[in-house]
């Protein structure tokens, strides 16, 4: 189920976008484009303006464990500058993406001035680490069928599009070709 503060952070973003104009930067970056990497130097934040990137790290078999995907209107690289450690996952435009960038001293001064952001950026962050404690459970409790219709449920709820009474989910390409024939380009097509 979609949260009450999902709905809040989504409606509020487009509020705090206009407060980090001025401290930030633009920056775009192409499909499939990393924005950063485990042992970067964590000291930007960003927010989303158009398409989506992918949160995530590879096992040491190279799996790819997928955290979050960010849309638009979405924060992303906050933990590393919170703390002021090196990143420690990856961050991938799976589209042609625009995003906002502001460095740690900025944003720094900007919830010092604004208090209202730091409490905003609390509550998405506490609403992270529920999500992170919810999958965990979920691993621990759920077997992989009720585990996968869970998901379902959450992508349909976060990113679905609805058409005839059926939920669309866009699945973006791996890029490797593997993942190519479930790829939907639009919600059109989701009465097929």
């Amino acid at each position: 189920m979609v949260s009450k503060y999902l709905r809040y952070y989504q409606r509020a973003a487009g509020r705090r976008k206009i407060i980090f104009l001025p401290k930030s930067h633009k920056k775009k970056y192409s499909k499939n484009s990393v924005i950063f990497s485990p042992g970067d130097q964590g000291n930007l934040i960003y927010y989303v303006l158009s398409g989506r990137v992918k949160i995530y790290n590879l096992s040491e078999c190279g799996k790819e464990i997928i955290y979050w995907f960010c849309q638009p209107k979405d924060f992303f690289g906050l933990a590393e500058v919170c703390d002021g450690e090196v990143r420690t996952v990856f961050a991938e435009a799976v589209e042609d993406a625009e995003v906002l960038c502001i460095n740690r001293a900025n944003f720094e001064d900007l919830i010092s001035r604004n208090p209202k952001i730091a409490v905003f950026i609390m509550r998405m962050l506490g609403s992270r680490i529920r999500q992170a404690h919810e999958t965990i459970k979920e691993l621990v409790i759920c077997d992989v069928h009720t585990r996968l219709a869970q998901l379902l449920i959450k992508l349909g709820q976060i990113c679905g599009c609805s058409h005839n009474g059926v939920i669309t989910i866009k699945v973006y390409p791996s890029g490797n070709g593997k993942h190519d024939r479930g790829y939907k380009d639009n919600c059109d097509r989701s009465d097929e």
